[in-house]
């Protein structure tokens, strides 16, 4: 059972964000945590104007982070779920040689039979590098 059915069941409204629009896209050169970051604040924005009771982010690994960061940073957010996030993107930096691309596959959030390949570019991890959950 997913986090959303759950949720849902239990009477709260769930929105399952694609992070910066790369699940429908497929476009990853606009896809940096800054930018998530904004399209978290447009929600969070989106749901304060709906007057919801609470805001709750909920993320996994790089969303986990993404997640913590936006409680630190956007007002509105009442609790978060920070499920496996790394503690910074320097680690992550690492992994990119030369500034060229790494190699990404992911499992599609509505099909997890289905994956989709993306080649994230350097200005990923370089973006990465001004964030910090620690």
């Amino acid at each position: 059972m997913t986090f959303e059915k759950r949720l849902t069941e239990l009477g709260y409204i769930v929105e399952r964000l694609d992070a910066c629009h790369l699940w429908e896209t497929g476009d990853v050169k606009n896809c940096t945590i800054t930018n998530f970051l904004k399209q978290i604040e447009e929600r969070v924005r989106f749901y304060q104007d709906e007057n919801a009771e609470e805001i709750v982010v909920i993320g996994h690994g790089m969303g986990g982070f993404t997640a913590i960061i936006a409680e630190s940073r956007i007002r509105g957010i009442t609790k978060i779920v920070s499920l496996c996030p790394p503690p910074d993107r320097i680690g992550s930096e690492k992994e990119w040689r030369g500034g060229q691309f790494r190699h990404s596959e992911r499992d599609l959030p509505e099909d997890t039979g289905r994956s989709r390949s993306f080649d994230v570019p350097y200005s990923f991890a370089e973006d990465g590098l001004q964030y910090s959950a620690k």
